[in-house]
């Protein structure tokens, strides 16, 4: 069995995403009209990102979950084994495999590397999932879909004309 380590706290983030995210955050938090819910997931995710340590893309390791990366997850609760691609939200679909940033496990997994255990709150109820790869690619078949815009640094840069 592959050894499995528990999240430390300190997580990693692309700084060529950071101005992006926030700006999310920001506008979302302005904008008025949303659920308490939303709203404290917006506050996880400000919490998170105030607490990462920014590196420029590069100088990120391929193993950090980030925006456009491949994520192949076990759900420890049902051993369910699925794979996906965190993006920002406007990119959201899943049934095409991409989650949100804004989502709770999108919160829980950004800035997390391969082979960590974390813990999230969603609507359902508490789940704990095991990060088990990451990837700037897929790591097997995925539905047909227009394809997300490729980016150095497995999509370390916004899409343009997005703010």
């Amino acid at each position: 069995m592959t050894p499995r380590s528990k999240r430390t706290g300190l997580i990693f983030l692309a700084e060529e995403q950071l101005e992006h995210i926030e700006g999310l955050i920001n506008s979302a938090l302005l904008s008025g009209g949303k659920s308490p819910e939303f709203i404290a997931r917006l506050r996880a995710l400000k919490s998170e990102i105030d607490k990462a340590k920014v590196v420029p893309g590069e100088k990120l390791p391929p193993d950090v979950v980030r925006i456009g990366s491949w994520v192949e997850i076990e759900d420890l609760g049902d051993g369910f084994v699925e794979q996906f691609q965190l993006v920002y939200p406007e990119y959201s679909d899943l049934s095409i495999g991409r989650i949100s940033l804004m989502t709770p496990m999108g919160i829980a997994l950004v800035g997390e590397k391969a082979q960590t255990e974390v813990s999230y709150e969603a609507p359902s109820g508490p789940h704990r999932i095991f990060i088990r790869r990451v990837s700037a690619e897929p790591f097997g078949p995925v539905p047909e879909a227009a394809p997300y815009p490729k980016y150095p640094n497995a999509v370390s840069a916004p899409p343009t004309g997005v703010d």
